[in-house]
């Protein structure tokens, strides 16, 4: 009887800590999402300034006020609190500040945003004796795209070139060209946007001849497209050299004119 009574107790016993170590817990790690009012995400073009804002909803007795980014080597990138003040580690302080100090309320903003700046990121407000509350806002950064699409031809070959350039990188396809063997290549500007080129080469170049090029151009969930009608030989490029070639004559036979009647001008 007294044995049982000490397997009972014994249960109740590791029941208690068990309900114990659960409490500890989630008081450590006290998530009330719904107690805080910030925005999902936030796009914004590239080189701009954003501002991140998290509100408390409910009344706290908050210490501190903590920024910090997803996958960052330092994860607390910006603090606030009435004793030690604003604190932003080194890596952000040319670009990055509070907007709005408060213990319930907090804002930072990034200016000239780049493509690093992308991700998610906490805003913790850490609170007597419940612990840390906290929520995530995540920030997307764009650059629309610029893209062109140019053709030669050149004994009998087409060579198709379409360049795109923005962020997110764009995804180039060629929709009347699909069975056709096609090559690309990226490059990173010093802006952080990615430069995206994709060529493609006919044989035939008179199976195309007054036929439309097509070069697709995806970004995130947007499409765009670059068209060109195909002429028996890269006509414009062609039209416009013979425009500059007749102007750069016609100028210097302009000039030449001049020089000659100032001269005879001169003499007289």
């Amino acid at each position: 009887m007294s044995r049982q009574r000490q397997m009972k107790g014994c249960h109740t016993c590791c029941l208690c800590f068990w309900d114990l170590i659960f409490c500890v817990m989630s008081m450590a790690l006290y998530s009330s999402q719904g107690d805080i009012l910030t925005e999902e995400r936030t796009a914004i073009k590239l080189g701009k300034a954003a501002t991140l804002k998290c509100t408390l909803l409910k009344q706290y007795d908050v210490l501190q006020v903590t920024w910090q980014k997803s996958g960052s080597p330092l994860p607390n990138i910006a603090t606030y609190s009435s004793t030690n003040g604003v604190n932003v580690i080194k890596d952000y302080r040319d670009h990055l500040n509070f907007t709005l100090l408060g213990l319930n309320e907090t804002a930072i903003t990034l200016w000239r945003t780049s493509v690093q700046d992308e991700g998610c990121y906490l805003c913790i407000f850490n609170t007597y004796p419940l612990g840390s509350i906290h929520d995530t806002t995540c920030l997307s950064v764009y650059e629309q795209l610029l893209g062109s699409l140019q053709y030669t031809i050149s004994d009998g070959q087409l060579n198709a070139t379409c360049i795109a350039t923005g962020w997110p990188a764009a995804i180039l396809s060629w929709p009347k060209m699909e069975k056709r063997p096609s090559k690309s290549s990226k490059m990173e500007n010093a802006n952080g946007t990615v430069t995206v080129t994709s060529w493609v080469a006919v044989n035939d170049s008179q199976s195309f001849l007054g036929t439309e090029l097509v070069c697709r151009a995806q970004q995130n969930q947007e499409e765009f497209f670059y068209r060109k009608v195909v002429g028996k030989t890269s006509g414009l490029n062609q039209v416009s050299i013979a425009l500059i070639v007749t102007a750069v004559s016609l100028s210097v036979l302009v000039v030449t004119l001049l020089v000659v009647y100032c001269v005879k001008h001169s003499r007289m």
